[in-house]
This record gives structure tokens, sequence and C-alpha cells, in this order.
């Protein structure tokens, strides 16, 4: 992945192991992932993950969807593929092209796609984009597999790009043994630690626990409890999100359109340096309070993934908790706004 826009690249590189199961209702599959630092295992009733490094353990019970729809090793995967093909292929919308090239001495299937406003999610859901563009994939097949053996996204508006290369498949491998799928065959070896996070996101109707943070460029520390009497919209985000960059110009608007004494945007970096989102915060001028040091803040509302937008009302209750939609969440508060 490299952002030219934010200044920002990254890497994960690692082996999977992947295993289709009819019998798995939630995301019809089960798989092991793993690298020097880590092991990820869903085995179709829990997932663990194990820290090598500091050899614990770390399980996940209450198995939903939602858990998943943010983890990064699908992104632009085997799996979000297979789920997202079907729907392309019945989209006239999207635009389509199919050839052959060669690479080196491997002859390749060239598949590239456009998809207006829309990016493929993590587990090949199409997610709307809150700003216009195409992205675009340039999607390499090996002819004889009809595997991928590399995916290129790119955009129609700048230089970013996230590359996944697929070296090493093979179809036909036995498996991980199977005591290695529970996670009770690691606790030799592994101490287990406490969820960090709530089994779900917090719910309309909970009150929004209180917190306090430190606000990028200035010595202050701001409260839920400042915003008393205000309906508040919590924006959580991370560095690495290419969701987090586009939202950035809607929640200016946002601030914009509802700005006055009864309504608060905040938004909240997660667990990034302070020295670290200078550069993208430079880059977007938020026209909106940041805050960051929010990792506890966000274990405390249940926030698995990014960006995941909060709105309170004034009692302090919470009346949305979810994936950042600007047309839904400007519903909202203009709703809330009407009520005396």
């Amino acid at each position: 992945m490299k952002y030219f826009s934010s200044g920002i690249e990254d890497k994960l590189s690692g082996t999977i192991f992947l295993q289709a199961d009819p019998n798995e209702k939630i995301i019809g599959f089960r798989y092991q992932w793993e690298d020097e630092n880590w092991k990820y295992v869903y085995n179709g009733t829990e997932k663990f993950d194990l820290d090598k490094k500091n050899q614990t353990i770390e399980v996940f019970h209450n198995i939903s969807p939602e858990q998943f729809s943010y983890t990064s090793i699908f992104y632009n995967s085997f799996i979000s593929l297979k789920n997202a093909l079907p729907l392309l292929i019945k989209d006239n919308d999207v635009t389509k092209a199919v050839s052959d090239t060669t690479i080196g001495q491997s002859k390749l299937i060239v598949l590239r796609l456009g998809i207006r406003n829309k990016v493929i999610g993590h587990l090949g859901d199409l997610r709307p984009l809150t700003t216009k563009r195409t992205i675009n994939y340039t999607i390499l097949i090996d002819p004889v597999s009809y595997l991928p053996t590399a995916i290129l996204q790119t955009n129609s508006v700048n230089q970013d790009f996230i590359k996944t290369t697929f070296t090493q498949v093979d179809a036909t491998v036995a498996g991980p043994p199977e005591k290695s799928w529970y996670f009770s065959t690691y606790l030799t070896q592994f101490k287990q630690r406490v969820q960090s996070l709530p089994n779900t996101l917090i719910s309309s109707s909970e009150t929004g626990p209180e917190w306090v943070l430190p606000e990028f460029g200035t010595e202050k520390k701001i409260s839920l409890t400042d915003q008393k009497g205000k309906i508040v919209l919590l924006e959580f985000w991370i560095r690495n999100c290419a969701y987090c960059q586009a939202a950035f110009p809607e929640l200016s608007k946002i601030a914009g359109k509802f700005k006055g004494p009864n309504f608060q945007l905040l938004a909240i970096n997660c667990y990034d340096t302070k020295n670290s989102i200078a550069p993208i915060l430079q880059q977007h001028a938020p026209e909106y309070q940041v805050l960051y040091n929010g990792l506890k803040v966000a274990d405390a509302y249940g926030i698995t993934g990014y960006p995941t937008a909060v709105l309170i009302d004034k009692n302090g209750i919470v009346v949305y908790a979810g994936i950042f939609n600007a047309l839904k969440l400007s519903s909202k508060i203009k709703d809330l706004l009407a009520v005396k």
C-alpha cells in the first residue's frame, strides 16, 4: 500500500490457509494466517489471535460477520474477489475488459474493472465512497487454475495504490493439523488474555462512556462531559485507512453545515502518534477538532473497524453507531436538532 497523497507506505505479508466450509454460516470459510510475529485463526466457532512476541493469546467468542469486515488480511484477497465478482459482473455501470499478457515466462489473463464511487470491501461487499472517484482494479489471473496472482488497485484522482501479490499458491495442500484449529492447543505456550474489546459495538439507547483526551494542535484536553447538552458526533479513525482519508472532506462539510452551540463534531484517532498524524491533518485541514490517544475510548465503545461513527444526543444517549455514512448521519443530526 502506498498513498502518495498522504505520504503513507505500509506492507503486510504472511502465509494463509483458507478452507471453504459449507457448514460455516458466518463467512463461509475457516482460516489460519501467520507471519513472524502473529498468528490468526478462525475455526468456525471462535477466532483467536496469537502474539508470538509476548506469548499471549486472545480468544473471541460470539462471532459476527462485522468482526471480519475490516480484517486487513482479507482486503483484495481471494475471499473478497470470490464474493465481489458476481456482483460486479451483473453491474452494467462497472467497466470491464479482459485481455492476455505475458510477464516473464508466464502467460496470464488480465481483468480490468472500473467501479464508480464504490470500493470492494474486505469480504467482497461493495462499499460506497464519500468522495466521487473511480476505483480501478487490474487483476492478473493464472489461465490454468483461474486463481489471481496479483491485484492492483488505483483510482482516478491521484497516484495512491494498493497492490496484493499471491505467491506459492497451492490449491491441493492438505492444510494444518486438526489440533491447530483449537485455542486450547496453544495454552501450554501462550498465556490467555482477557478480551480488550467488547463483543459488539455500542448500541443505540446506551449511554456513551465518559472520556478525556488531548486535542491535536493545542494544549487542551476535551471530555465528553464538556459537551453536555449538545448533540455529539464522534468519528473514530486511524492513519493507515483509505476510508478514513476519504471521510475528511465529508466530515468538514458536516461540521460546517451544523455549526452552532448545539452540535459538536470530534474526530478521535485511536492509536497513531501525534507526530505521525500531523502530515495528514496538515494536508486535509479538517474544520473540526481532532483528538488523539483514543485507543481506550475505542475499546470502551466497542470499535473494531474504521472509520466508525457514534452519534450521541443531548442527553448523552447513543442514537447511532456504525460505519461512517455522511448522508445518514446528516439526516439524523438534522432530526435531533429539530427536537426541542
